[in-house]
């Protein structure tokens, strides 16, 4: 009961926060990083708070009202026009997803949404890839903002906004993070500080590595790693994605057509 009282207190201040941000923000300022959810979005928060030097408000239970990142996934409805957008894939997004939460339930017995996924996975867990099939049914028939629309929308939102609405890839973050975040920056705001930025980068992957070496001992670590749904999608989970949001796969860049869900002659496993 504890978690979720608090829950509902840190998603209302944050909601707070956003009409804030959405109306005041420029005065302060406030500086957004939106994204889907498992996009990459904590970690390029951390280097842009980093890089800016400014507070990163995580799970705050009263309103912001000072400069600061704020991370954020509100959908592209929203009034905000002016942020970082992080996009990645949304099969490598819902992969991450799904073991985020198993390990949720896992540690937290009063999880928020814990009685509607075990009785969706019937009390399995030994059987990933099954789960995933089942996982990625649900988001799409169940998540009014699912990855589809929700980068449908904000992919619409940069071409009316082109100016205020930064995109910044995943994939290009994580393999080359100096550069990519550089050109982001430049972008956004016109100049960059590079012993700013390496500052950042060095101070995220020392703590990155801090963390990984903490986590350890936990029976499954997730790494981050861009493709991993190539190890867990079964043919009918790349069939029930591409039915919701194969467009849009193709559209942000990371598939050239629908042929992507012939995963046997396409060879997508490692």
């Amino acid at each position: 009961m504890k978690s979720r009282i608090k829950w509902l207190m840190v998603a209302l201040s944050h909601k707070i926060t956003m009409q804030i941000g959405a109306r005041y923000g420029p005065g302060f300022p406030m500086h957004f990083v939106c994204g889907y959810p498992r996009s990459g979005t904590t970690w390029f928060s951390e280097l842009l708070a980093d890089y800016l030097n400014l507070p990163r408000p995580r799970h705050y239970i009263l309103p912001l009202g000072f400069s600061c990142v704020v991370h954020t996934h509100v959908p592209s409805s929203h009034r905000l026009s002016d942020c970082f957008y992080v996009l990645r894939d949304g099969r490598d997004c819902l992969v991450s997803a799904y073991f985020k939460l198993i390990k949720n339930m896992e540690d937290d017995k009063d999880y928020v949404y814990g009685d509607v996924y075990a009785e969706l996975f019937g009390g399995n867990y030994d059987d990933p890839g099954k789960n995933i099939e089942l996982y990625v049914d649900y988001i799409f028939t169940h998540r009014k903002h699912h990855w589809g629309r929700h980068v449908k929308g904000w992919l619409d939102k940069k071409r009316q906004h082109p100016e205020t609405i930064v995109i910044a890839r995943y994939e290009e973050l994580v393999r080359e993070t100096r550069e990519a975040f550089i050109q982001v920056l430049l972008e956004k705001y016109g100049s960059v500080k590079e012993e700013f930025v390496n500052s950042a980068v060095e101070r995220q992957q020392f703590e990155r590595q801090i963390k990984r070496s903490e986590d350890q001992h936990r029976t499954f670590l997730r790494k981050g790693k861009t493709g991993d749904w190539r190890n867990w999608f079964t043919p009918e989970s790349a069939r029930i994605f591409d039915k919701y949001a194969g467009d849009v796969l193709i559209e942000a860049g990371y598939e050239q057509d629908h042929s992507w869900i012939d995963l046997e002659n396409n060879d997508h496993r490692d």
